[in-house]
């Protein structure tokens, strides 16, 4: 939300923050407290009251007598469902971006809870909205089961691509970790250890690419639950690959882009992901994906020629591992394709003229002023 709303005001909209947190919350980035300058805590914190009270109504109100449009971000709070009727009181269309929570996977956790929510207030809530706005075409099927009216669009996020136009040497990552990526294809696992992420299917895949001969590193970059971490560890051990598996821990920064880089190919077998933050990431370093249609972006991969879809096992991450080995040169027109598409589709330029757009056509195509947008 931050991001976007500093986007926004640098384009010279008004924009103002609404947020749940406590006023003392360390929620607003210094570079952006001089952009939106007009953030507003409605001091939520430990209440358990489901409604806003007078004081935080009366707080919400003010900033929406400025607003032409409120913005949500979320799904499962009531308070966000008591602005979004103060909001149609005041006669000020909102719209809602999801963030994932309406996800098949994400349902299942607390189902109970949320299928009385939605009953309750969700639904009135979305079907209210003048948009729902999810990030891909995945998460927009998913969403589209509770909506009575085709409101629903996709609007991708925008990225700062500023430190991917020129990517730094493969070798500063390669050197850091003794990689000898010439000679030994490096396939990269990049995000947090996570059950979910299926990094056992990697290692099964790592297995069965021995057993096949086929030479290449693993390399494991990220943190998690020590004990989880220490599970993967003993598995790998237990498969004898430690020379060929190498956990390497958080990485960012320059030596990041230089990993993903470095890598011949970038391996995700999640089995859910409502963007995929790390998949544009690694497009954007020109280096091909195998992911999942645990993905919500596997469409867009899919459809730009930047990644290999396969299912969540070590077989098949084996063999699309093998197919993409055997191929450079189709591999690397694959990494180019990606790119192409992270840096047209997402960068900042081309992402906030359709989030200006979306505004517009809500307001009304009478509005000269610059867009008031409140969100929350």
């Amino acid at each position: 939300m931050f991001d976007l709303s500093e986007q926004l005001a640098q384009r010279g909209h008004d924009v103002s923050e609404l947020t749940l947190d406590p006023p003392n919350a360390d929620i607003v980035h210094p570079e952006q407290s001089q952009l939106v300058s007009h953030i507003t805590s409605l001091s939520i914190g430990s209440n358990h009251a489901l409604w806003l009270n007078k004081q935080q109504i009366a707080r919400a109100k003010e900033k929406l007598s400025k607003a032409s449009v409120l913005h949500i971000h979320g799904m499962w709070s009531p308070h966000m469902v008591h602005l979004a009727e103060i909001a149609i009181g005041m006669g000020i269309p909102y719209v809602v971006t999801v963030h994932g929570m309406l996800d098949e996977v994400c349902l299942r956790k607390g189902w109970l809870k949320k299928r009385v929510f939605m009953r309750l207030c969700g639904n009135r809530f979305l079907a209210r909205a003048q948009r729902v706005i999810t990030s891909s075409l995945g998460e927009q099927a998913q969403v589209r089961r509770w909506l009575r009216e085709p409101n629903s669009i996709v609007l991708p996020p925008a990225m700062d691509l500023d430190a991917y136009i020129d990517l730094p040497n493969p070798d500063i990552a390669a050197d850091r970790f003794d990689l000898d990526r010439r000679q030994c294809p490096v396939i990269l696992f990049l995000s947090r250890l996570h059950p979910k992420k299926g990094i056992e299917h990697l290692i099964d895949a790592a297995r069965i690419l021995s057993d096949r001969g086929t030479h290449c590193t693993v390399v494991i970059a990220g943190t998690g639950d020590p004990a989880y971490e220490a599970a993967l560890r003993k598995r790998v051990a237990s498969c004898d690959l430690q020379d060929m598996i190498h956990f390497v821990g958080m990485v960012d920064g320059e030596l990041k882009r230089s990993l993903y880089a470095c890598a011949t190919v970038f391996a995700l077998p999640t089995s859910q992901e409502n963007f995929g933050l790390v998949l544009t990431e690694s497009c954007a370093c020109g280096t091909p994906v195998i992911t999942t249609r645990g993905v919500d972006i596997w469409q867009e991969l899919s459809a730009a020629g930047a990644a290999v879809i396969v299912e969540q096992s070590g077989q098949g991450f084996a063999d699309a591992i093998c197919s993409m080995i055997a191929d450079p040169k189709q591999s690397e027109l694959m990494g180019q394709k990606g790119r192409d598409w992270v840096l047209n589709t997402f960068a900042i330029p081309t992402v906030l003229p359709q989030y200006e757009q979306m505004y517009s056509d809500i307001i009304g195509p009478n509005t000269q002023k610059a867009i008031k947008n409140a969100c929350v």
